[in-house]
Order: C-alpha cells, then structure tokens, then sequence
C-alpha cells in the first residue's frame, strides 16, 4: 500500500481542487501528502513554486500528517508523473474532466492523459466532490468482468481508512430468460440474481480481509452511471472505487466518465487492459 498521496498542480485553481480531498484522505490514511508542480517553461517557474507554497502552508493547516512540496520544469509532464504513479509507495490524486482522447491531447489535458495511461490504482476528483460525512469505501462492480482487481484495491483502502466496504452492483431489472430460468439477459448488470452474484463478491471480500461488509443490489433500467450516481445521493460515500478499460475501448471508461462530475465522493480508479476484462 501507498505511503503518499501524490497532488500534481499546474496553479490552476481547477487543479487544487484535489488538494482538499486528497488532504482529508491523507489524514485519514496516515500518508503523507507530497504536492508537484508543474511548470510548463522556466519562465513559470516562480509563479509556480509560490502557488505550490501557497498550496502547501494551506495543507498542513488542514491535515495532521507531513506535507512536502516540490516543482518539476517540464513541457510534457505526463511521463514525469506516471514514473512517480509506478512506485508502489505513492499515489496519485488530481483532479480532470476525463475528455476523451482527442480532446485531451489537443488541450493538452495532463489528468486525462494520466487516466488513459495509468498502471496504478489513483485518485479522481471531479467537480461535484464535497465532504458528505459518508465513511464507507464504496465498490462497484459491473458483475461481468473479474471482480478480483477491484475487490482486492478496495479491501485494503477501507481497511487503511478504517472503514466499512459496501460492495454495489447496477443491474437492469429484466424476467429470467425463458430456457434458463437462473440466467438473465442484461444490458448491464449480472447474468445471474444480483443477490447471489453480491454473495460471492462478499465471501471473496471476507478471504481478502475485509472485517465489515455490506452489500446492495441497484435496479436501474437505463444506465449503470445513473443507478450508481442516484444510490450515491441517498447513500454518499467516503470514496468510490470504479474499474476502468484501457486498450483499444478505453471507454469502458464510460461509467466512470459519466459518474466523475455527478458524486460528492472521489474515484479510486483501477484501470485493466483488454486482456484482464476478457480474461
């Protein structure tokens, strides 16, 4: 597990609005936290190094545990960030829109691109997020895909929070198919009763070491992104732990681009790559 929250900042004040959040998480996990800034040229750098101070002094107000804080000159920081991402001891924490490919390279969207590339699990933060007072680490799994990767990550932040895991799954409300009265035929959601499918993801939980679990089956007949940001107004979360896909579909981010803006709650995002999802 991580020993530092990661806050990459190019003084944009859409970029420190990670700051609060990952601050919080920090506290809360006993990590330290460790702000990089970003300038594009030397002639930035100054004006970069006073925000990241700023930013800084700021933090360790809010936060009990050690704050660092460094500048990097670089113009094309993504691969800066993402050898920092590939140690197992940090973990990143930004805030991005998560554009789509083109548009986050014509606006050359560093969070976009880290989200795309990213081998490790990270932190997003989207434009909606606020302290709910919600404790629970919140997993959603889309009961097709291997659920392991994300219980695995999910397990160890609610034990690192100490937190109760509320394990979730979106599933359009269909009758059983005629032949196979056990099978469902669903757009989303899992080809079996989402009871018996939540059953098992909980037993898994428990052997990875999970202590206190809850489990909750959403209907939704439209879009998984709609269940899951409905059960999140009524049910808030301390964090969100999502999968997404890389590779040639990287919208199996879909769900995850459709959610960032709408939750009070960060994403802890796990990427996958095509092989892992048709494994």
């Amino acid at each position: 597990m991580f020993t530092t929250l990661v806050v990459p900042l190019d003084g944009s004040d859409f970029a420190a609005a990670a700051l609060t959040p990952a601050a919080v998480l920090a506290g809360a996990s006993r990590a330290r936290l460790r702000l990089v800034g970003i300038a594009h040229t030397d002639a930035e750098l100054a004006w970069i190094r006073d925000r990241v101070h700023d930013a800084a002094v700021t933090a360790a107000a809010s936060t009990p545990v050690p704050v660092d804080a460094e500048v990097i000159v670089d113009p094309e920081p993504t691969d800066t960030l993402l050898a920092i991402a590939d140690d197992p001891a940090n973990a990143l924490c930004f805030a991005t829109h998560d554009r789509l490919p083109f548009a986050a390279r014509v606006r050359q969207a560093v969070g976009s691109e880290l989200m795309t590339r990213a081998r490790r699990p990270f932190l997003v933060v989207g434009t909606n997020v606020h302290a709910n007072g919600a404790s629970d680490v919140v997993v959603a799994l889309d009961g097709v895909d291997d659920p392991h990767p994300l219980l695995s990550v999910a397990v160890a932040w609610a034990q690192r929070l100490g937190a109760r895991l509320r394990i979730v799954t979106v599933f359009e409300p269909v009758p059983a198919d005629m032949r196979r009265p056990d099978h469902f035929t669903r757009h989303h959601g899992p080809p079996i009763a989402p009871e018996q499918y939540l059953a098992t993801t909980r037993h898994e939980a428990e052997a990875l070491g999970a202590a206190r679990i809850a489990t909750t089956p959403i209907a939704d007949p439209v879009s998984a992104a709609d269940g899951l940001v409905d059960h999140l107004a009524s049910r808030p979360a301390r964090l969100l732990v999502v999968g997404r896909r890389q590779g040639r579909r990287p919208l199996g981010a879909g769900v995850v681009r459709n959610v960032l803006d709408r939750v009070a709650a960060p994403l802890l995002v796990v990427n996958r790559t095509e092989q892992e999802t048709e494994a």
